[in-house]
């Protein structure tokens, strides 16, 4: 990777799986991930993605129930 590349993530949510417990909300540190009022099918709010993902992956690696994946993207050359 050429040092001038930029490298961002792509946050994915699969809203069933979701339990709103806020862990992704609370580890991540660019405050990403935000609670909103929308609910999934089970009736757990789910977080909001908004724009700003450094791609750490912290959300992915502590969601318990999987719910939640990174898509890193390097941009540049």
């Amino acid at each position: 990777m050429s040092p001038t590349a930029k490298v961002r993530g792509v946050v994915h949510l699969i809203s069933d799986l979701c339990k709103g417990c806020g862990i992704c909300v609370w580890i991540c540190p660019r405050n990403v991930l935000e609670m909103s009022d929308k609910v999934n099918r089970f009736g757990w709010r789910i977080p909001r993605v908004k724009n700003g993902c450094v791609g750490c992956k912290l959300c992915e690696t502590y969601c318990p129930d999987l719910a939640i994946w990174v898509e890193v993207v390097r941009n540049g050359t």
